[in-house]
């Protein structure tokens, strides 16, 4: 009997792959490690081919892996049009991704707002750095919707504001008069590393690397710590944090939100109406300080 792929077991396998990593992946989904290496595993026996390579640190996909990506994502694409084309008696909860750094240090004033914003519509919020392609990411139907950083790139992504970029530190934190800048850092892959090492090196500051982080609230509790400056897009400051004066901040950086196929326009406006106002900074900067 030929083996039978599980198309939740496919869903896992893409989420690895575009999340860049297990971990990553558990969060996306809302699933332990165990279950998505349990997928993985499962898929593995069914293909009969290990898929992913066993001796990097990154996720790297064997050859067989390769070959299912393209697969997977096309049987899910007939499945979920196959499904679309029925109709169902439940509408299906629109799913939001969004990234800590895309909320400017106010997610859950971004998350209430939004909420109330879609009252009628239920909603799935997916809090997790969304790696990768993030156009493909909603494409394929993960996310329906992605509020992430950088600049519009096609007719499916709107520009929806900016958040000004500042260095910021707790008031433990005390910068040495001489020598190198102490600094926390987002991992390799995040495009806000490579802007914290130019922008010191641009400054001629050397650099000493304190943390290197993943997420948002690792970098938090960092700064929290005292244990250097970290460049972060930030709408207001948290209590005990100061903003820096030294080395100049780079500007500020764009927000964007990508828009998958079945999002309705009249939520697609209900959205971005609710983030032009969120990223109005004297307004929001106000409205923050309500619940702070």
């Amino acid at each position: 009997m030929a083996p039978t792929l599980d198309l939740n077991q496919l869903r896992t396998f893409l989420a690895v792959v575009e999340a860049g990593g297990f971990t990553r992946a558990a969060e996306v989904l809302n699933l332990s490690q165990a279950a998505v290496s349990g997928h993985v595993r499962k898929l593995e026996t069914a293909v009969g081919h290990e898929l992913f390579r066993r001796d990097t640190k990154a996720v790297a996909l064997t050859g067989a892996g390769q070959r299912l990506l393209v697969e997977a994502g096309r049987i899910l694409r007939v499945h979920d049009e196959a499904v679309a084309s029925f109709g169902t008696d439940h509408e299906a909860p629109l799913v939001i991704g969004l990234t800590e750094a895309a909320a400017g240090g106010a997610l859950a004033h971004l998350l209430r707002l939004l909420t109330d914003a879609l009252a009628d519509q239920e909603v799935v919020f997916r809090l997790a750095r969304i790696a990768g392609d993030c156009g493909e990411v909603v494409r394929r139907g993960i996310v329906d919707l992605a509020l992430v950083l950088g600049e519009p790139t096609d007719s499916n992504t709107i520009a929806v504001g900016r958040l000004p970029l500042r260095w910021v530190a707790s008031h433990r934190f005390e910068a040495a008069a001489s020598g190198p800048v102490d600094v926390i850092v987002k991992e390799e892959s995040c495009p806000l590393r490579g802007l914290t090492l130019h922008s010191l090196a641009f400054a001629g500051l050397d650099v000493r690397i304190r943390a290197e982080v993943e997420t948002g609230a690792a970098q938090a509790a960092a700064v929290e710590a005292g244990l250097g400056a970290a460049l972060m897009p930030c709408l207001a400051l948290p209590k005990g944090w100061r903003e820096l004066v030294t080395p100049p901040p780079p500007g500020d950086v764009g927000v964007r939100l990508i828009v998958g196929p079945a999002v309705s326009p009249a939520v697609v406006e209900a959205v971005r109406l609710e983030l032009a106002g969120f990223f109005t900074r004297d307004e929001t900067q106000s409205r923050i300080a309500m619940f702070t």
